[in-house]
């Protein structure tokens, strides 16, 4: 104990003299020393940069210990052979505080020292704080936080000056990420709505973004307009898919490639754009789960985890490093000084024959001078005068206990980070004079002879912290790491990608991928929604001119969407009884059987949806069914198999085609129809339903080998008739010949397919194709 009185108590560490820590004897391949002594007297050798001169505290300690690792790896310099006994997998930077390893990571990678972090948690870094507050921006343009950040993080990067100007006293940053940067003459009230200091004399206002610097005015009008652009997408899309759009847009996956630890900061943006998909909900629910993640740092984790394949120096804290060992540990921060946290309300727990208490700090307020009476003034100057703690026996007694603990608490850490090394301990310290607490002075050695300091005598070497910095470098160009003449790597043989064996998809997705591989892999690969503006992912066409003579237009109110309406058709006709079919049947009852499907009943598109499926339903066609008294199969699921050699391909991907068949009906002449429902135009060519009608044509045909089937589309709303697809089979049946040719054609499309897969190639179309298509994604994909 302090002063050296009384017995310790429960929670206190008193070390006997057999219990003091010995370095262990070594054979020559240990190395010379096993515990050395950085001194460091704060000077610098000349020559030196700005960085090493001027570098205090732990940016001096961070240098310091970079500048050893260098040595003992790669050597002394030309007088020495590159590469030491040590490599750098062998190598430790243990620090008492988190604040101190981002130093150690700048000071490692200034001298091209690989190295990993270990007890850093995701919500920590930097790049992953960067992008939650872009996001934070995206929901609220006027989050001066989120825009500072911003605009001094890598995205935009704006000076310290930039920030200045564009932060004028009295308003603070404020920047319009939307609009134009209007002038103060047309503020409204007279007040511009961007910051503008006055000019000199009587001169009129300058503005700010006037007032920039060149390249800073460049890339704050840069991003501006990316920002406009972007928010309009972020706000209607997925989180996951709102990042990885701002990570593009502002160029931030080209920014992190370029800095240190680019594979770490990738794969930490990588890593929050899963969590996000994996999460899902809005924008905004997930900014404000992201936000909390930041301010609890709720998933650093205890214990340090390095990989053995990570030929890198390892960096981590004293506390996560327990159960640990490496071959060779640097030891910093031993100067700092521990503080106890004492708030007004503490808790002192149990020790020994003393109950745990409950410490309230008391305030008093200082009076210098007393009130008189009727000064108002007076009283309230006493009233909200400073206030100053009182101090108490039981303060005292609670202050010296806290200290106690967190001197025991430091001594524990101490003896941790002595007790990982194997082979060599580095003790970065500085010649200033050790702090009270500080591990530093019970390493260092103590005024009492009888109570030497627990390392005293083993300490094998002293080097000097100016002769390390001073030969510090990175190794030079066209060598390794190591500093060792780097080899040419061999091209590696080329090798064919793996390709699937079997190809399951569905028939709209193969068709899309029929008709531009991009579409196909940006709707069905990244999920991403097609904007419907233009179209209307492919389910309702309102363009051009009728292709049928005397048939009405089918137009879509501004706004309105196609998909539910064209889903309740179905339903309706689903479910239609079989038994009135053929019957005169009323619109009001479509009317309510598609507001049960949940259809508006006096939506603008219900009431042109019920008269066409009841002209449908006592038309000709539908009176034909009911007479033959022929079959139906609604909403029938199959399954199309399409084996390459079985349909004369020598190579090829085995093919399953899921079909979800509409309509088939079944006649007693033999004859099967195979309907598909569309809410769409009428069309005289039935080319964009091709596919879909041939597979399930083929797959019918394979149920019902001795069977003729025709294929039609049924356009739901225009039409009381199907139009057939053209066949040149007997009653515009489709003949054998055409069902041989179009199984060839799968088996190739499933090898296209495949192919595009294990290559990741999805080229696109040219512009005049997409447009016939009605894409939404003509604009990304064509400008």
């Amino acid at each position: 104990r302090e002063g050296g009185a009384g017995a310790p108590r429960e929670f206190e560490i008193a070390y006997s003299a057999a219990e003091h820590l010995v370095a262990a004897p070594g054979g020559a391949a240990q190395g010379p020393t096993e515990v050395a002594l950085i001194d460091d007297d704060g000077s610098a050798a000349d020559g030196v940069d700005a960085l090493v001169r001027d570098a205090r505290g732990q940016l001096r300690e961070a240098l310091i210990a970079a500048a050893y690792i260098a040595r003992r790896v790669r050597g002394a310099g030309a007088a020495e052979p590159a590469g030491g006994d040590l490599r750098f997998r062998d190598v430790a930077v243990l620090a008492r505080r988190r604040s101190t390893i981002p130093l150690v990571e700048l000071a490692l990678a200034r001298l091209e020292i690989p190295y990993v972090v270990a007890g850093r948690a995701l919500f920590d870094a930097a790049e992953v704080r960067d992008v939650a507050a872009i996001l934070r921006l995206l929901l609220d343009p006027r989050d001066r936080l989120a825009l500072a950040t911003v605009l001094r993080g890598p995205m935009v990067a704006l000076s310290d000056t930039a920030l200045a100007v564009l932060a004028p006293p009295g308003r603070g940053l404020t920047v319009p990420l939307l609009g134009r940067w209007t002038s103060a003459a047309g503020a409204q009230g007279g007040r511009a709505p961007w910051p503008e200091d006055d000019g000199p004399g009587d001169a009129r206002p300058l503005p700010a973004l006037a007032r920039l610097s060149a390249a800073d005015r460049e890339r704050l009008e840069a991003f501006r307009a990316r920002f406009a652009g972007l928010r309009r997408a972020a706000l209607r899309s997925t989180p996951g898919e709102a990042i990885r759009a701002a990570v593009s847009a502002f160029d931030l996956d080209r920014v992190l490639a370029a800095l240190p630890r680019a594979q770490a900061r990738l794969g930490n943006v990588d890593r929050l754009i899963s969590i996000a998909r994996r999460r899902g909900g809005s924008l905004a629910s997930f900014a404000r789960w992201l936000e909390r993640r930041i301010r609890d740092e709720a998933d650093e984790p205890e214990a340090a985890v390095f990989s053995p394949e990570d030929d890198a120096v390892r960096l981590t804290t004293i506390h996560a490093s327990k159960g640990l060992d490496f071959p060779a540990v640097v030891l910093l921060d031993l100067n700092a000084e521990p503080r106890a946290d004492q708030p007004g309300l503490s808790y002192i727990p149990a020790a020994g024959d003393v109950p745990a208490a409950l410490l309230v700090r008391h305030h008093a307020r200082r009076v210098d001078r007393p009130s008189r009476l009727g000064s108002l003034h007076d009283v309230e100057g006493s009233a909200h005068g400073p206030s100053l703690p009182l101090s108490t026996p039981a303060l005292q007694a609670a202050r010296a206990e806290v200290r106690a603990r967190e001197r025991a608490e430091r001594q524990r850490l101490t003896y941790v980070a002595i007790t990982r090394a194997r082979r060599e301990l580095v003790l970065v310290g500085a010649a200033v004079k050790p702090r009270s607490g500080s591990a530093w002075l019970t390493l260092k050695g103590t005024a009492n002879a009888e109570d030497p300091a627990p390392l005293a005598g083993t300490i094998g070497a002293t080097l000097e912290a100016r002769a390390l910095l001073a030969e510090a470098r990175p190794p030079a160009p066209g060598t390794d790491a190591y500093a060792r003449a780097a080899l040419i790597p061999r091209a590696a043989p080329a090798t064919e990608p793996a390709r699937a064996q079997t190809v399951r998809i569905a028939t709209a997705s193969l068709a899309t991928f029929q008709a531009c591989s991009r579409r196909f892999r940006l709707r069905h690969l990244l999920g991403i929604s097609e904007p419907p503006g233009e179209g209307q992912l492919g389910l309702f066409d309102a363009e051009g001119p009728a292709e049928l003579p005397g048939e009405e237009r089918v137009e879509l109110d501004d706004g309105a969407d196609p998909r539910p309406a064209g889903r309740a058709a179905h339903r309706v006709l689903q479910r239609w009884p079989r038994a009135r079919w053929g019957e005169p049947t009323e619109a009001a009852d479509v009317v309510a059987r598609l507001a049960f499907e949940g259809l508006a009943p006096h939506g603008p598109d219900t009431p042109r949806v019920a008269e066409g499926i009841a002209r449908f339903l006592g038309g000709p066609y539908a009176r034909a069914v009911r007479g033959e008294e022929a079959a139906l199969l609604r909403e029938e699921a199959l399954v199309l198999d399409i084996d390459p050699q079985s349909a004369g391909e020598r190579r090829g991907a085995r093919l399953a085609l899921a079909l979800a068949l509409d309509l088939v009906v079944l006649h007693p002449s033999g004859l099967v129809d195979v309907i598909e429902y569309k809410r769409a135009r009428p069309r005289a060519d039935l080319a964009p339903y091709e596919l879909r009608l041939r597979a399930y044509a083929l797959a019918l045909r394979r149920r019902h080998p001795d069977r003729p089937i025709r294929a039609g589309v049924l356009f739901v709303g225009a039409e009381v008739e199907p139009a057939w697809l053209k066949a040149s089979g007997p009653v515009g049946s489709i003949a054998d010949e055409e069902h041989a040719r179009f199984e060839r054609e799968l088996a190739r499309l499933a090898e296209r397919f495949s192919e595009a897969r294990a290559e990741g190639r999805f080229d696109g179309i040219p512009v005049e194709a997409c447009r016939r298509l009605r894409c939404g994604f003509v604009r990304a994909c064509h400008g």
